[in-house]
């Protein structure tokens, strides 16, 4: 997008844009310099604009993943006081989580997946990133059922986070 429709679209309530979690953000914004710096994610205000605008999003599986991650980051705003409380990480383009937020000061990734089931090779992207980050806890909503812990993240089913995200997040909040 160029900027100004970025800024339309924001304007209008379409779209929310997701700035960066930079190194001082707990609550508090980073320099200015590194958040001006770095793109937003970009999300539909409302999943429902997505499934609107996609032909066979029931068949593809990338665009389910960018629905959930929709649901999500909606749900997310839903039980923060502050909006500028969340936020994405990504550094060296190799560790990346989709949503950064705290909890009691501390930084909680949120990573968000369709898939069934999170594989090894994506619970260590998502450990090495988590370190890289600094987060406290590290949680993985996925498409399947399972609900537990594996290599220190904890797994969360969708429905599990869609029906009580606060919970989600406090849960094992030391």
């Amino acid at each position: 997008f160029p900027y100004t429709t970025l800024f339309r679209s924001v304007q209008t309530g379409l779209i929310t844009a997701l700035p960066r979690w930079t190194p001082g953000k707990s609550g508090k914004p980073g320099k200015a310099s590194t958040e001006l710096r770095a793109h937003p994610k970009v999300y539909a205000s409302d999943h429902g604009l997505v499934l609107a605008f996609a032909a066979q999003a029931t068949e593809d599986p990338q665009l389910q993943g960018r629905i959930l991650e929709t649901v999500v980051y909606r749900h997310l705003r839903s039980v923060r006081d502050d909006d500028h409380d969340i936020a994405y990480f990504r550094a060296d383009d190799r560790y990346e989580i989709d949503f950064v937020t705290s909890v009691n000061g501390d930084a909680i990734g949120v990573e968000v997946t369709s898939a069934k089931t999170a594989d090894d090779e994506k619970l260590a992207k998502v450990a090495a990133a988590g370190l890289r980050l600094g987060a406290r806890r590290l949680l993985v909503v996925h498409g399947g059922l399972f609900e537990g812990e594996r290599r220190g993240i904890q797994l969360i089913p969708r429905h599990r986070f869609l029906s009580d995200p606060r919970a989600a997040l406090s849960a094992g909040a030391r």
